[in-house]
């Protein structure tokens, strides 16, 4: 990824080894949604998330291909 600019950029993770997922969402603290971009590769699903502001408190949720819906935080 190259970001051309004098801002910070500001990284989110989430590794699933397992691939329990098939969505992961975050909520601000504001209450506002959050997505994640997925990658799949060697048997892992990787969630990114960037921006020129920090995330803050925010809220991690994984939701399974069901519909369950589980806490990551």
């Amino acid at each position: 990824m190259q970001f051309n600019s004098n801002k910070k950029l500001y990284l989110s993770f989430v590794l699933d080894q397992d691939a329990y997922f098939d969505k992961v969402k975050a909520y601000s603290s504001s209450g506002e949604e959050i997505g994640f971009n997925r990658s799949v590769g060697n048997d892992v699903f990787f969630y990114c998330h960037y921006s020129d502001k920090p995330l803050g408190d925010a809220v991690f949720e994984g939701i399974r291909s069901n519909g369950n819906v589980e806490k990551l935080n």
